[in-house]
C-alpha cells in the first residue's frame, strides 16, 4: 500500500499468458506503506515461460488517484520435465524442446538430478548464449549437447553469428559432435568469460 490510507477492500484482475482470470475481491486491511500477501487461486501453467499480470483497482471502493503504480507483472517458467535427468531431444517433429533456447531455459530453471544429455536436431541453430552455471550441474551431472545423428556436420551452432559460442562462469558442459560456427559467418568461435569450469569441446 502506496497510499496514504489503510486498505480495506480491493478488486484484482489478474491474467496467465493474456487469459484473463476470475478477479478477485478482497477483504481485510493493509496500512499505509505495508504489504500484504494475497491468494490469486489456482494457476493453470504451460511449459516455457508464462506472463502473469495483476491489476489493483477500486481500493475502498473508489477509483486510484494513482492508477500508474496499480500493475504488477512477472515471468514464470513452467517445468515439463523436473529435475532433469537423462536424455531430452531437441528441434524437429515431436521433441522435448522445440528450441535450443527452450532447453537451456529449462536447464536454467528446472534442476538437474543426474547427467542430461540434449540431442539437437539436423540444422542450424542461434548463438549459444549461458551466464552461470545450470542448476544442478556437477562433475557427476554434467550436461552434453550433442548432434543426433552423431555427426558434427548436421547440427551448427551459431551458423550466422559473429560469436557462435559464448559461455560465462559456466561449469560441467560438454559439446560434442557439432559444428561451431561457419568460415563465412563466425568471428569468434567460442567466448570465454569468468570462471568456467569442467568445459568439454
Amino acid at each position: 500500500n502506496n497510499g496514504d490510507s489503510t486498505i480495506t477492500t480491493l478488486t484484482l484482475n489478474w491474467s496467465i499468458n493474456g487469459v484473463a482470470q476470475n478477479p478477485v475481491q478482497w477483504k481485510g486491511s493493509i496500512a499505509p506503506k505495508a504489504e500484504e500477501k494475497i491468494d490469486l487461486g489456482n494457476l493453470t501453467w504451460v511449459a516455457g515461460l508464462n506472463r502473469l499480470v495483476v491489476v489493483s483497482s477500486l481500493p475502498n471502493g473508489h477509483a486510484d488517484q494513482t492508477p500508474a503504480d496499480d500493475t504488477l507483472s512477472m515471468d514464470l517458467f513452467g517445468c515439463a520435465y523436473a529435475p532433469l535427468n537423462g536424455k531430452y531431444t531437441v528441434g524437429g517433429a515431436g521433441a522435448h524442446f522445440a528450441t535450443l533456447e527452450d532447453a537451456v531455459s529449462a536447464l536454467n530453471y528446472c534442476n538437474i538430478s543426474g547427467p542430461v544429455t540434449m540431442e539437437l536436431a539436423t540444422g542450424s541453430y542461434p548463438t549459444f548464449k549461458q551466464v552461470g552455471e545450470f542448476m544442478g550441474a556437477t562433475a557427476q551431472h554434467n550436461v552434453t549437447f550433442v548432434s543426433q545423428t552423431g555427426k558434427a556436420a548436421d547440427v551448427v551452432i551459431g551458423a550466422t553469428e559473429a560469436t557462435a559460442v559464448s559461455l560465462n562462469a559456466v561449469r560441467y558442459v560438454t559439446f560434442r559432435n557439432l559444428t561451431i560456427g561457419t568460415p563465412t559467418s563466425t568471428q569468434v568461435g567460442v567466448e570465454l568469460k569468468g570462471d568456467n569450469v569442467g568445459l568439454r569441446f
